[in-house]
């Protein structure tokens, strides 16, 4: 059974790690990130490219 929430929160760990991982970080609180998410979902318009769009916005490299 999955639970939402905890789902989103793995989700968002996952990316974190794996941005870290490959020198980059998210330049976005977790509000900003759960805000956008839910625009979307509620207007429908939660899809790959938006998600990705949004993504080159506030992933930022880092210095490794």
């Amino acid at each position: 059974m999955n639970q939402r929430d905890g789902n989103k929160r793995v989700a968002f760990a996952c990316m974190d790690i794996f941005l870290g991982l490959n020198g980059a970080r998210l330049e976005a609180g977790p509000d900003d990130v759960i805000a956008f998410i839910y625009r979307h979902l509620e207007a429908g318009t939660f899809r790959k490219p938006v998600l990705e769009e949004w993504l080159r916005a506030h992933v930022i490299p880092t210095q490794l």
